[in-house]
């Protein structure tokens, strides 16, 4: 991507204003293409997310959504409106340091008003080591709303269906208790001579669709709550980290592949010999 001389020259002028030294033209130039190249994969990683999440829009859910905080705007790629603020930060491979600590202060002042917190991470080793420290503390912290995943080829679907039954059981809270809300309303409308027939059509109309929104959400924690059900009993743990580490394998220099192999042979040795002692 080679930029015009307009923006090589307002590129120029920030980097002065603030104190730093630009790059030459030709440098420039070669950035513009890796940030553009890491735009496209990050993307994708907020589809694939979306997706996987089945994050629907007539529930709420938005990409590029965002809350205010004291520390400013904290804008995050997933996002749906419930009673407390939930968000899904979608890290597709390495991030800038400083800015990831930043959304990270960002998101603790949401987890001290109760929000969830979900950080889904493609490549966790290559996320800056301070970034790491603070998302471990962090955890520590908020066991149950500040929630870290590496999501790879092995393990996608089931962190999906892990993390689908999070996200209905926090949807089926917010639409029951909005159901609850509206039945209340209706009935005081309904009790009340002078509420306008209008009024009383609207909360009828707005509660059927809630009823069903609700209806709908239950059915889907359901599902996905017998699809991990029927995992867990088709596979045992360390079937998994036999394939997690063979993937790894395949990524990594030849001394650290060997490692992975070796531990991915040992699980499966181990599984083998756990299956033989069950027969």
């Amino acid at each position: 991507m080679v930029p015009t001389e307009a923006e090589f020259v307002a590129y120029v002028a920030r980097k002065q204003e603030r104190g730093e030294v630009p790059r030459d033209f030709d440098g420039y130039s070669e950035a513009l293409e890796r940030w553009a190249h890491a735009r496209q994969v990050g993307d994708a990683w907020v589809v694939e997310i979306h997706a996987g999440l089945d994050c629907r829009l007539d529930r709420g859910y938005s990409q590029e959504a965002y809350y205010s905080t004291k520390l400013g705007r904290r804008f995050h790629d997933v996002g749906v409106e419930l009673e407390h603020p939930l968000a899904i930060e979608a890290k597709a491979g390495g991030t800038n340091a400083e800015h990831a600590l930043l959304q990270l202060r960002k998101d603790r002042e949401l987890l001290e008003r109760d929000g969830t917190m979900l950080w889904l991470v493609r490549d966790m080793g290559k996320m800056p080591p301070a970034v790491r420290g603070r998302m471990d503390e962090l955890r520590e912290i908020y066991p149950d709303t500040f929630i870290v995943r590496e999501i790879t080829d092995a393990n996608a679907g089931e962190v999906f269906e892990e993390l689908r039954e999070l996200l209905r059981s926090k949807e089926l809270e917010h639409w029951s208790e909005r159901e609850r809300t509206l039945a209340d309303d209706l009935a005081l409308a309904e009790e009340d001579p002078a509420a306008a027939q209008t009024q009383r059509a609207a909360l009828s109309e707005e509660l059927a669709l809630v009823r069903a929104q609700r209806a709908e959400i239950q059915h889907d924690l359901v599902a996905v709550v017998d699809q991990r059900a029927e995992r867990a009993a088709r596979s045992r743990p360390i079937g998994l980290a036999a394939r997690i580490a063979e993937q790894r394998a395949t990524q990594l220099p030849g001394q650290y592949a060997q490692g992975l192999s070796y531990v991915a042979r040992v699980a499966r040795g181990t599984r083998s010999r756990d299956a033989g002692l069950e027969r």
